[in-house]
Formats: C-alpha cells, structure tokens, sequence
C-alpha cells in the first residue's frame, strides 16, 4: 500500500489541479499490521461468502 499511496501523494503534489483517488483491488479485507493505510484510499474487494 506505501507504494500505491506514494502514487497518490505524488500525484497530487505535481498536479494541484489533479485530486489522486488510491485504489486497490485485493481479495483481503484486513490489513496487514505493517501496511500503512493511505487516506481516503478505497479497497475493492471479493463478497463475503455467506453460509
């Protein structure tokens, strides 16, 4: 996730006219202890199965 935020945050640096929205698509929902959340970010992904 640094990765993908320090995209954004790059983005939006260069560009004031450009809002970055991160997005990641992963078949987790829990992040992981060492992950640092970007702001704002949206995570996409798999439905939860119901049984």
């Amino acid at each position: 996730m640094d990765q993908l935020g320090g995209s954004a945050r790059r983005l939006n640096r260069h560009n004031a006219e450009v809002k970055a929205l991160a997005v990641m698509l992963h078949p987790s929902q829990v992040i992981d202890a060492k992950a640092l959340a970007v702001p704002s970010m949206r995570v996409v992904t798999r439905p939860c199965s119901r049984s």
